[in-house]
């Protein structure tokens, strides 16, 4: 009996421990699969993490990508843009090139034009080089002129105009030596710009029968006097005057005597017991070659006519100087009258 006891209690035993093991296995497994479970979502969890962190960087540098090429085509537009503004700057440029050289050709051609018809028989040599000297500095005369001297010699285009400074050097040589580089007179000024020795000294010029050198010089000497008389009205005629007579004479003894208009200076001349006839002569004479050579108005003229002016102007002023440019045929349109020598300054 006792062993039987002891049987079923082992059977129980056994039972119980086996179910006791199975509950305690279930556990077990059950808390294995909750581990197993917990590890899967934090993997789950930290795959999300690399996911989202992936998309991110990648969300990121694509920004960082189309940022760089943004920023990458705006310097490539910026660079297009300074290249035409370049490109456009050599072109202007090349423009204004071109232009100048147009208008230095025409400029030279209009000289060389009214030289030829001034003095058909001029040295070509001589001719050349005053050219080239007279385009390359005439723009010193230009630059000294005045308000007042700038609106005498106002002009409407013409192809056949000269600019300011090439007028007023071209009317001046005109009147001086008719181009003529070996002249002198009888005072001792020589060259094409009549300089005598005094004026080449203070001028400093080494060698004043150089056509080059004396051309300089009588631009020089120019510009000197219209920078000198820049404050006045009539600027170009008191210039023109201390050309031919000296600007100590007109400074020092004219104006303090008849003021500082050409008009009064040029009457108490007339009436003075000198008259300098040849200084009154000059400076209107000059000063309408310089308004007919910037008009343009002289392609009008045939060849020769400046021998034809210079034989008119020695028949009709004879020795009545109100006659002086009052008729003749040598200015187109002339705003001057007959006899009336207060209209004779006023242009």
């Amino acid at each position: 009996m006792p062993n039987e006891k002891n049987c079923i209690l082992y059977t129980s035993q056994s039972i119980f421990n086996m179910k006791f093991n199975k509950g305690k296995l279930l556990v077990i497994t059950t808390k294995k699969l909750l581990e197993i479970n917990n590890i899967h979502k934090r993997i789950l969890f930290y795959l999300g993490l690399l996911v989202a962190f992936i998309l991110l960087t990648s969300m990121l540098l694509s920004s960082i990508l189309v940022h760089y090429r943004k920023k990458k085509i705006e310097n490539e537009i910026s660079a297009l843009k300074r290249q035409k503004e370049i490109i456009y700057l050599q072109y202007n440029n090349l423009k204004e090139e071109v232009s100048n050289i147009i208008i230095e050709k025409k400029e030279k051609n209009n000289l060389r034009n009214i030289v030829k018809k001034l003095n058909p028989n001029i040295d070509q040599e001589f001719l050349n080089l005053w050219l080239e000297t007279i385009y390359e500095n005439q723009n010193s005369i230009e630059e000294s002129l005045n308000i007042w001297s700038k609106i005498k010699l106002s002009k409407t285009e013409s192809s056949f105009s000269l600019k300011s400074g090439s007028a007023i050097a071209l009317a001046v040589t005109a009147i001086e030596s008719n181009f003529h580089p070996g002249a002198k007179s009888k005072k001792g000024a020589i060259g094409a710009f009549q300089i005598i020795n005094n004026t080449a000294y203070e001028l400093g010029l080494k060698d004043p029968s150089n056509p080059v050198e004396n051309t300089l010089g009588g631009i020089k000497y120019l510009t000197y006097l219209f920078k000198t008389f820049k404050d006045y009205k009539d600027q170009i005629h008191l210039a023109l005057a201390a050309y031919n007579a000296g600007p100590s004479r007109v400074i020092n003894e004219w104006m303090p005597t008849w003021g500082d208009s050409w008009s009064s200076i040029y009457e108490g001349l007339s009436l003075s017991e000198k008259s300098y006839r040849e200084t009154r002569e000059y400076s209107v004479l000059t000063y309408h070659l310089i308004k007919l050579f910037s008009s343009g108005n002289w392609v009008n003229k045939n060849d020769h006519f400046w021998i034809n002016y210079r034989n008119e102007i020695l028949a009709k002023c004879g020795e009545n100087s109100s006659l002086l440019f009052s008729e003749l045929t040598f200015f187109k349109k002339s705003k001057f009258r007959k006899g009336n020598k207060s209209k004779l300054y006023t242009v």
